[in-house]
């Protein structure tokens, strides 16, 4: 690599920064900041976020359980949860600053470099591919937050990639996940997610876990939403975990993800 890639590498990274660093205390900053992402990326008709919809209904679910929050506030987030949600930043703010400077093939990183690769092909696939490598990295790298949480909220952690790779197995066709009909459930541009997080059942409302919350999650409630989080998770991608690790491994460039389950039981984040 030439001295001028390397320091225009540098640049990019280093601006990239400083812009996630300014929002690392501010929920609604991080937020608006994806908000503004996908306004320019979201590939979506006028007035609408396209494949921006699924991932900015989680983050305000993820706002307002309260997980972002600084420290030193009366209910002060979750370590982990910023951590990841920050990778994600990170990757999106670097993309697009190497877009913009034509730096799409430099040293940029694995994450950012599948965003760049959705901004030239935009597709359900090709999102799911950027966001999920982004996702699955922040899990990597930050294990020993993750070991500092309560056990519930690891199991909870679980649950949550599961679903998203579950999710992205669909867009790619795998036998496993419904064939068409499951493409279109998964499609990042329909209301599903919004659907789903807007049911405690499926996504608690909040941090640290309370023990409603965790009769949901352990799927020990009695609800219609109960027995639905019953059937996704234990019917649908339990059964299917080795298959399903090990194919998301392939399509995102990340073999390490094949240590975060034994069998049929997720392990994260001891893998």
């Amino acid at each position: 690599m030439s001295t001028t890639s390397s320091a225009l590498s540098l640049t990019i990274v280093h601006d990239a920064m400083v812009a996630v660093a300014s929002v690392r205390d501010d929920p609604e900053g991080r937020f608006g900041m994806r908000h503004r992402f996908y306004q320019r990326f979201g590939f979506g008709p006028p007035g609408h976020l396209g494949y921006g919809e699924s991932e900015l209904a989680f983050l305000r679910w993820e706002v307002g359980r309260g997980v972002l929050n600084p420290p030193g506030v009366p209910k002060p987030g979750s370590p982990w949860w910023g951590a990841v949600n920050e990778a994600l930043l990170l990757d999106g703010e670097i993309a697009v600053r190497a877009w913009d400077q034509g730096f799409v093939d430099g040293p940029i990183g694995p994450g950012a470099q599948a965003w760049t690769q959705y901004f030239h092909n935009p597709s359900g696939r090709s999102w799911y591919v950027a966001h999920n490598t982004s996702i699955v990295l922040g899990y990597l790298a930050h294990m020993d937050l993750a070991l500092a949480e309560l056990q519930p909220e690891q199991q909870f952690m679980n649950i949550i990639l599961y679903r998203l790779l579950y999710a992205q197995a669909m867009v790619e066709g795998a036998h496993l996940a419904w064939g068409r009909l499951g493409a279109f459930l998964a499609n990042p541009k329909l209301p599903a997610v919004h659907t789903l997080v807007e049911v405690p059942d499926f996504y608690p409302r909040h941090y640290p876990l309370g023990p409603e919350d965790i009769r949901h999650i352990t799927h020990r409630g009695h609800s219609l939403a109960d027995l639905a989080a019953d059937i996704l998770d234990e019917a649908c991608c339990i059964p299917h975990l080795d298959e399903l690790y090990q194919s998301a491994a392939g399509w995102l460039g990340t073999p390490a993800l094949e240590t975060l389950h034994h069998g049929r039981a997720p392990c994260y984040p001891a893998p």
